[in-house]
């Protein structure tokens, strides 16, 4: 193109101007091009990689939603049987605790009837003396 200017150029120096003029016109508008469809290239590639981390993402959170509806059951089930245990575990404390005090007012009539017990026979051996 460029020798094809030059001879223009030397037959006609007004055409060979406008014909080099038009020729670098063509290249600046070609080079544009080039951005232009390069861009647009980058960007099919980032809205495609969008749309794949999208779905993907979507996916995941799915997955993840489910894993926190398992968990929270299983946080549930756990909570109710550790009610279960604590009520079990207080019902066995007052149980206990009730049978211990029967047993420490068994002891302490026990107890009282020995003292009197002995005093009677105290009574009754110092009566005899």
């Amino acid at each position: 193109m460029r020798e094809l200017t030059r001879q223009i150029t030397v037959l006609c120096p007004e055409r060979g101007l406008l014909l080099n003029e038009l020729c670098e016109r063509m290249a600046h508008s070609t080079e544009m091009y080039k951005v232009l469809y390069e861009s647009a290239c980058q960007y099919a590639v980032r809205k495609a990689t969008e749309r794949d981390l999208q779905s993907h993402l979507y996916v995941e959170k799915k997955a993840l939603e489910g894993e926190v509806r398992r968990v929270e059951n299983r946080v549930n089930e756990l909570q109710a049987k550790y009610d279960g245990m604590v009520k079990r575990f207080q019902e066995q404390m007052d149980s206990a605790r009730h049978a211990h005090e029967v047993d420490i007012e068994y002891v302490k009539k026990s107890n009282q009837q020995i003292i009197t017990e002995i005093k009677r026979l105290a009574s009754m051996e110092s009566a005899s003396k």
